[in-house]
């Protein structure tokens, strides 16, 4: 997993930095009714995306370390455990289940944030930089799509039934 969380990083970061020499002196990054209303240079764009990225590949490869220290958070805000997951001695397996799901989570942002950079940089290839309906659905759909996918992954890693728990 820290290999893909690297690549996807070294992906992202590089697609940034690579495109500046494409892209216009005002880069478009904010719509409202698919025209666009802020703008930044285009070094200052690379740096927003890198440091976006690089904060969820710190999050995905601290995730384990999250887990385990905050595992009283995780368990008792955020989702319902079955009977048997919080118990003291199932705590490990189960800190380490959430592990991986926030894990995915970074993962699967990272690998998400690379066709949303590539609309971007379609987006500011036109004079003036606006988005099209269908590009606003896609990325709507995409989010949802993703969002479904994260939680469906967390549902099945702790809604096993009883006799799936661990001794």
């Amino acid at each position: 997993m820290r290999t893909l969380f690297i690549i996807t990083c070294l992906a992202n970061i590089a697609f940034a930095f690579g495109t500046l020499p494409w892209m216009p002196e005002e880069v478009a990054v904010e719509f409202v009714n698919n025209e666009a209303t802020g703008f930044v240079s285009p070094m200052m764009y690379a740096v927003e995306m890198s440091v976006y990225v690089i904060i969820l590949m710190t999050i995905g490869l601290c995730s384990r370390w999250f887990a385990a220290k905050f595992w009283w958070m995780l368990l008792f805000y955020f989702i319902l455990l079955p009977d048997g997951w919080s118990n003291k001695e199932n705590r490990p397996q189960t800190t380490q289940r959430f592990a991986t799901w926030i894990e995915l989570v970074s993962v699967g942002c990272l690998l998400f944030h690379l066709p949303f950079q590539w609309l971007n940089f379609l987006v500011n290839q036109r004079v003036p930089p606006y988005l099209t309906t269908i590009e606003s659905v896609v990325e709507i759909l995409g989010i949802f799509i993703l969002l479904i996918f994260l939680f469906a992954v967390l549902y099945r890693l702790f809604r096993l039934p009883k006799s799936d728990l661990p001794p």
